[in-house]
């Protein structure tokens, strides 16, 4: 990943210099934030260990919508 990392990177300092030098720490972020997330989810979600589970909750229970009625303006 190095090699067309520095690739794009060399081309995005010769297009616009001030960028040149913030750019291959970003991409590195972003590389590193990738391969760390495809980790997490195809690694460690979801799988059954001896006395528990690795799984996504939601934070709150969902709203249900209220049942559909006929307003009384409706009928007269």
């Amino acid at each position: 990943m190095n090699v067309p990392m520095a690739f794009v990177s060399g081309a995005v300092a010769v297009i616009y210099p001030p960028l040149g030098a913030v750019f291959p720490m970003f991409a590195g972020l972003a590389v590193d934030a990738c391969v760390g997330l495809f980790t997490i989810y195809s690694s460690i979600l979801d799988e059954e260990f001896t006395d528990f589970c690795v799984t996504l909750a939601p934070n709150s229970a969902p709203e249900l919508l209220p049942s559909a009625s006929p307003s009384p303006a409706a009928e007269a």
